[in-house]
């Protein structure tokens, strides 16, 4: 699926930039994604282990040296 920057950016519904390192450990419920919704986890470095059940999204640190991890949701519907 591709988008264009208008119809992706009104599609975002949660966006939260994080500097996390190891033994970190969040926790997010991101409310609006809708009956169809995305989560997904984006790292400059190595991707830490996270996963995803209902709207709800959990990630771990992983790593000496701190890496930026972004936590999107996007609905579609």
């Amino acid at each position: 699926m591709i988008f264009d920057s208008e119809s992706f950016s009104s599609r975002v519904v949660y966006y939260e930039r994080l500097q996390m390192s190891y033994g970190m450990e969040v926790t997010r419920t991101i409310n609006g994604l809708g009956t169809q919704g995305m989560i997904w986890v984006e790292s400059e470095g190595a991707l830490p282990p996270y996963s995803v059940n209902g709207n709800t999204v959990y990630v771990r640190g992983i790593g000496q040296a701190p890496t930026q991890v972004t936590i999107m949701g996007m609905s579609f519907g």
